[in-house]
């Protein structure tokens, strides 16, 4: 089954035939959640479909089409005791971190918008690569959290923010200590738009790209396009180096003069189907086209690599 269309049939299951509240092999898991919010806003009835047969949208290898969710905003659901909005499109935004502020909601919508598109985009170029992010997505149900505002974040105990960002994303620190944490790491991620950790796996960070500070949906989607190859299991390319007298993997090198680290898989990607035309130019390289058109794909046809030209100026338009 397609991916978008699989999506789309499981949040409609839920809404139209509900789930079973027994404990099941997905209990606790994102699209459980969704399920129980669409229930107690009404919107499913409890018990007529069991949550096992879920699992069955989930366990495939998923396609990605062309669907479009605008029709479908009955569907988004928010949950205001974990404080997360979940969107049928199949991520979710931490109400805690990002707001409420219907502005910054509709910017971070148009950004998910944006980011089916880049998804798309690559399933062009390396199919493997779309269906990998596609199953990510409907397994994880990926959330966009706020670290950058003018306002910066607030940390209130008792939150699934403050749980997940100070019980896990920071190693089980509470209050002021969890806070100087926290801004340890947003000093050492300054440089970043995004960023993703692997002790929070269904999370992505907003700093710069924060829709209070950056209100563009395609530069957001593009830095978080970035970050959700990670969460696709997408890696950099982590060989040591000498990058001005130091050690460092090649893709934390950015000496003077120095881009081999735009060459990898993750920067490839970006570069070749990110939503801003600005990521397209600067991260381009024919080695990291290589390397996205490349991953798990033998035989990938690397010729589309020679130019920069129908990627750069215009997305999708493929040689």
């Amino acid at each position: 089954m397609a991916f978008s269309r699989a999506l789309f049939f499981l949040v409609m299951a839920a809404a139209v035939f509900g789930f079973s509240t027994q404990p099941q092999a997905l209990a606790g898991s994102p699209a459980r959640k969704y399920a129980e919010c669409l229930r107690k806003a009404g919107h499913a009835r409890q018990g007529a479909w069991d949550i096992a047969a879920c699992g069955k949208f989930l366990d495939g290898i998923l396609d990605l089409e062309a669907t479009r969710y605008t029709g479908y905003t009955n569907l988004e659901c928010e949950d205001s005791e974990q404080g997360e909005l979940f969107l049928p499109e199949g991520f979710r935004i931490d109400t805690t971190s990002c707001g409420t502020d219907p502005r910054t909601l509709e910017i971070l919508k148009a950004a998910v918008n944006a980011m089916l598109s880049e998804i798309r985009c690559l399933g062009e170029l390396n199919p493997n690569v779309a269906r990998r992010l596609a199953a990510r997505i409907a397994e994880r149900r990926p959330r966009l959290n706020c670290l950058g505002g003018l306002d910066g974040f607030s940390l209130v105990p008792g939150t699934g923010f403050y749980e997940r960002v100070c019980g896990q994303l920071v190693g089980g620190a509470e209050g002021r200590e969890c806070e100087d944490r926290v801004q340890d790491i947003l000093t050492k991620q300054k440089r970043a738009g995004a960023f993703f950790n692997v002790a929070t796996p269904d999370d992505i960070y907003l700093v710069a790209s924060d829709p209070r500070q950056t209100t563009s949906p395609e530069s957001i989607a593009s830095t978080a396009l970035h970050e959700l190859l990670h969460l696709g299991g997408i890696t950099h390319n982590d060989k040591l180096i000498d990058c001005d007298g130091q050690r460092k993997p090649v893709h934390d090198c950015y000496a003077k003069g120095f881009i081999d680290y735009k060459k990898d898989a993750v920067y490839g990607c970006s570069a070749m189907c990110a939503a801003s035309p600005g990521t397209r130019s600067y991260f381009w390289t024919r080695e990291g086209c290589q390397a996205c058109m490349g991953w798990r794909n033998p035989g990938a046809n690397e010729s589309r690599c020679e130019s920069p030209v129908p990627y750069v100026k215009k997305r999708g338009s493929f040689p």
